[in-house]
């Protein structure tokens, strides 16, 4: 009987492991929630959602749609980075040339340095003034080998 049941609690521990594994690869999309939105009398003289910049979060956008009501767009990953004034800013991903020839982020709280060769230190991360940066264990002088 005791081996039966800790073959049982086995099986039931993979089970839940497993589906935990699976459900991590299920992309969520962002959650609309719409509300009326609270002390509006009259309806706003928009046609399409504006977004309330004042409400942003690390996680989230509201908007205001053209009836009065409220949507607010929840994200599972950060989609926006205090600036230094401490103003939500949204992250862009995108790489952009810098005039030394690096490649950085153009917008996030962090800065990501990439070098065109490996040899210089490949990639640098930098974030309140603190940095770490690492290059392949390849690289180094440059040979040609036959």
């Amino acid at each position: 009987m005791h081996h039966f049941l800790k073959d049982y609690i086995r099986r039931i521990i993979s089970i839940i492991v497993c589906l935990s594994i699976i459900c991590g690869f299920i992309p969520i999309s962002p959650l609309p929630a719409t509300a009326a939105a609270p002390g509006l009398v009259e309806k706003p003289s928009v046609t399409e959602p504006q977004e309330l910049i004042q409400y942003r979060t690390e996680t989230s956008k509201r908007f205001l749609n053209p009836d009065g009501t409220l949507t607010e767009k929840i994200y599972i990953d950060p989609i926006h980075y205090k600036d230094t004034s401490g103003k939500w800013q949204d992250i862009d991903s995108t790489l952009v040339l810098a005039p030394n020839g690096t490649y950085h982020n153009k917008a996030n709280r962090f800065d990501v340095e990439l070098t065109p060769t490996a040899n210089a230190g490949f990639v640098k991360f930098t974030q309140d003034e603190a940095s770490l940066s690492f290059k392949p264990s390849f690289a180094g002088a440059s040979q040609r080998r036959c």
